[in-house]
């Protein structure tokens, strides 16, 4: 049987663009569950059924990529977004998300429970930003597929080897 709960582990996506889905497995629920620890896994802003950000044209089945949007289309992508939400745009950005969460896992928090955070990909950056508003609102952190504060998605294969890298060094 279960353990009784100990804390919560928070899932974050990769993506950007990812809504968690992955994470809803009976594997990950188990493995959770086992431990004593409610598995949380927040949408972000602009993910999911609730108000996804989408470029209709650009992620259509025929379009260049198919539903992924392509370098060539970003471009557009990113006209017909701002077109769409106008100054409202910029809600969507990671240190929103990143508030939106640090306000779930303080709505979530129960006196002498642990809080796990776990960041996979653009899971990790979203981390970090997290991190960076309220350094003590988790008890551990694991980042996996590590992604920098700085990164530009289009170039982000480049710099992967870089930061895992960096961040090993400081691990030393």
């Amino acid at each position: 049987p279960p353990e009784p709960r100990r804390g919560t582990l928070w899932m974050l996506a990769g993506g950007p663009g990812g809504t968690g889905t992955v994470f809803n497995t009976p594997a990950w629920r188990n493995l959770s569950g086992a431990r004593g620890l409610a598995m949380m896994v927040p949408m972000p802003r602009g993910t999911g059924l609730s108000t996804p950000l989408e470029c209709p044209a650009q992620e259509a089945p025929d379009s260049e990529h198919g539903v992924l949007v392509s370098r060539g289309e970003f471009g557009a992508c990113s006209a017909a977004l701002g077109e769409r939400w106008g100054e409202n745009l910029a809600a969507f950005a990671s240190a929103e998300a990143a508030r939106d969460l640090l306000h779930l896992i303080n709505r979530e928090k129960q006196p002498g429970e642990k809080t796990f955070l776990f960041g996979g990909s653009y899971g990790s950056f979203l981390a970090e930003r997290l991190l960076e508003l309220a350094p003590d609102a988790v008890d551990a952190v694991i980042l996996e597929g590590l992604v920098p504060a700085d990164v530009n998605f289009l170039e982000l294969s480049a710099n992967v080897d870089e930061a895992a890298r960096a961040l090993l060094e400081l691990c030393a």
